[in-house]
């Protein structure tokens, strides 16, 4: 005798699991584009703040070491998130976090900027990091905004991608040491 077992709960499952894990950069250890993208869509009504990272040197760390891995490695153990705050990866090397209300944006970013600093490189990464810019860490580039409601968040972020590249161009322009 031929028993038919309904397995679309089993299924369900599986494509929810599957999902979840394509919203998740594995070495970075949060939310990817697409996952952070969703959280905004679901986040209670509320205002947060929204603080945008670019990590300046990913580039030249991947030439130099040859692929992502220990980039984004070091970026896990020095882009640590508390409970209460939510990070992802936007486009490339831009870093999201979605933080509570009455988080210290400039306390929050010299954090991460304190975190990154204190994560060791490999010698050939130092190396390329120091003739590209004259540091032998990773810093980071940062732009917030306070109150922001989560239906103004995808808005909010390209002001801050615009800003954020401002911010870099002028420094870029001031030399390697500012």
């Amino acid at each position: 005798m031929l028993v038919y077992h309904d397995d679309r709960d089993q299924r369900i499952a599986v494509l929810e699991a599957e999902n979840a894990r394509l919203r998740h950069n594995s070495y970075l250890k949060m939310l990817n584009s697409a996952g952070l993208l969703h959280a905004i869509d679901h986040l209670p009504v509320a205002r947060y703040v929204l603080v945008l990272c670019d990590v300046d040197q990913m580039k030249q760390v991947n030439s130099a070491t040859g692929s992502h891995d220990q980039t984004d490695r070091h970026l896990a153990r020095g882009l640590k998130v508390r409970d209460n705050e939510l990070a992802g990866q936007l486009r490339g090397d831009e870093i999201v976090f979605i933080l509570e209300e009455a988080t210290n944006a400039p306390a929050f970013i010299a954090r991460i900027g304190a975190q990154l600093r204190r994560q060791r490189l490999d010698p050939a990464a130092r190396r390329a990091l120091l003739l590209a810019t004259g540091r032998a860490h990773i810093t980071v580039t940062a732009a917030w905004r306070a109150g922001v409601l989560p239906c103004e968040m995808r808005a909010v972020l390209d002001e801050l991608s615009v800003e954020v590249l401002a911010l870099k161009a002028a420094r870029d322009a001031v030399g390697p040491r500012c």
